[in-house]
């Protein structure tokens, strides 16, 4: 048994992929600890985890305020679910003084409390998903650290050969050279997003007395944020990965088609989910329709797709986040602020997933064969709605920019081609059944146990 050790940033995306693969690593007789907020830790308790796993932080959020509220607030305030163009809103990143808030404040106040967990539990191996690592890990010279990287992968290869982050532009539609646009979109996020990461990597550890990382040879491979020396995790399903553009090197980094987590429901919940379900007037099929908590944010987008949905004959399940009591449904509509997503896809036959395109979504989506139509709206959203629409595993559409027609006309057509209904679930089928997250978990255990025998050989 190994004493794993996970840590992730305050939001949902990341925190759910590690607790997919604590799950894991847990049923293989591993004892798994979180660090995290308090704030957080009913969420780690409804999937599986024991209280004494939980490690709290404790220091002040951004004004006082719960730090998903906070984020909440600061997407409606700075227009990230608008339909303000990527660049624009890449550009925001630095107008908001996004990474500071997020990663330096509270990474600065954790780092004497991350210290002394360190010491006390003495972890195998730390595993870690946030832009700005934590100082205190990155130097811990006890275990390995391994990154763990939930979003496109895009931004963990960072190779000049595939479009830049967070940009809406196809991949395969080049010929040799990568078109100019790249280059431009490049500049800005440079500017804007990744400088302020090595900037606030470097700042933090300076001010906390550690190494400035920028002092080191390997640090400056690194134009975005620092990848562990031992290995690197992500997911994204096989046939969307981008091996048929770039090489990815087995020995740094490791695919899982998905970090799907298990989901615990109750039986009384299960029933409620099975009848609200049965008692809507949708003659046609089930689609289930989730923008995030940053798409449910936009209360105008919400209330316009309900307004379209309403009028077609399929019935529909909505996450509707913080929104959910300013919003009205349409008769073959039911809706939860809050909905167990991997519960539904695998439990209850949907036909068609309509998602922000968010990487945990989508990959799992394709864990369960069930067709996407994205539309994104922030962040590596618009790279995954590109590779679902180009290699015709699914369909995208323009958030801020369609027509009700063209929004209907979308589902049916995906709705109506049984052929890629069949390549759909035939790639659950393979995901369920290869099971790559076990495969993962095994390179860890190689891992932990090639580092305790090199320790011992130094000593």
């Amino acid at each position: 048994m190994a004493i794993i050790m996970f840590m992730a940033n305050d939001f949902v995306g990341p925190q759910n992929a590690c607790i997919g693969l604590a799950q894991s690593l847990s049923q293989r007789g591993h004892r798994v600890y979180f660090c995290l907020r308090r704030e957080f830790f009913a969420r780690f308790i409804s999937n599986g985890f024991d209280e004494q796993n939980l490690l709290e932080l404790t220091g002040s959020t951004a004004k006082k305020k719960e730090s998903l509220r906070f984020l909440v607030e600061k997407i409606r305030e700075f227009g990230f679910a608008t339909g303000i163009s990527p660049l624009e809103k890449v550009r925001q990143i630095k107008r908001v003084n996004l990474v500071k808030s997020t990663f330096e404040d509270p990474l600065g106040q954790f780092d004497g409390q991350l210290r002394d967990y360190l010491q006390r539990i003495n972890p195998d191996l730390i595993v870690y998903d946030g832009e700005v690592i934590p100082p205190a890990i990155l130097y811990w010279p006890n275990c390995p650290w391994i990154y763990l990287f939930c979003s496109n992968p895009i931004g963990l290869f960072d190779s000049d050969l595939l479009p830049p982050f967070l940009s809406d532009f196809n991949t395969i539609d080049i010929d040799n050279e990568p078109p100019s646009c790249w280059q431009e979109f490049r500049s800005v996020l440079d500017e804007c997003y990744y400088n302020l990461v090595r900037q606030t990597q470097s700042r933090l550890c300076r001010q906390l007395s550690y190494p400035d990382p920028n002092d080191f040879e390997w640090m400056k491979k690194n134009r975005f944020f620092i990848r562990s020396p031992h290995l690197n995790l992500y997911q994204y399903p096989q046939e969307l990965d981008y091996n048929d553009r770039i090489y990815i090197p087995n020995d740094l980094y490791c695919r899982v088609d998905s970090f799907s987590r298990h989901e615990y429901l109750d039986t009384n919940r299960k029933q409620e989910l099975l009848e609200q379900i049965k008692h809507r007037n949708g003659s046609g099929k089930l689609i289930y329709l989730s923008l995030g908590t940053m798409g449910a944010c936009n209360l105008e987008l919400m209330a316009r797709l309900i307004r379209i949905l309403s009028m077609t004959e399929h019935t529909y399940i909505l996450s509707t986040g913080p929104a959910n009591g300013e919003l009205e449904l349409g008769a073959n509509m039911w809706a939860q602020s809050y909905l167990p997503q991997i519960w539904i896809f695998a439990n209850l036959n949907v036909d068609l997933a309509i998602i922000h395109g968010g990487n945990n979504s989508l990959c799992e989506a394709f864990s369960y064969g069930i067709p996407c139509l994205v539309m994104p709206l922030f962040y590596d959203q618009f790279l995954n709605a590109r590779r679902v629409q180009e290699k015709q595993l699914g369909a995208r559409i323009d958030t801020f920019n369609f027509e009700d027609v063209e929004l209907v006309n979308c589902i049916n057509t995906l709705l109506d081609d049984d052929q890629l209904k069949q390549r759909v679930q035939s790639i659950g089928q393979r995901i369920r059944k290869e099971d790559s997250k076990l495969a993962c978990c095994k390179r860890l255990e190689e891992l932990i146990i090639r580092f305790k025998k090199e320790k011992s050989f130094a000593i």
